[in-house]
């Protein structure tokens, strides 16, 4: 579910948000480098690189928005 989810919010904010899906079962390495404790694990970053917002469980694509709308990402034209 988290993958269409993540597909759409890669359209819709081209070139305004960078979204990455991470298998952890192809990069099983990647879970300590970024604390995921739970499947699936959504993790915001700020422009700079600092974590603004970490969300364990489903989240729809409506919510994916409202986080990004908090930070000031806006869709793509």
């Amino acid at each position: 579910k988290m993958v269409a989810v993540l597909q759409e919010a890669e359209l819709r904010y081209r070139g305004k948000a960078v979204i990455e899906f991470i298998d952890l079962d192809e990069k099983p390495e990647a879970a300590a480098r970024y604390k995921v404790m739970m499947i699936p694990t959504q993790i915001f970053y700020s422009a700079d690189g600092k974590e603004v917002e970490r969300h364990m469980g489903y989240l729809s694509f409506e919510e994916v928005e409202k986080i990004f709308e908090k930070m000031g990402v806006e869709r793509s034209s």
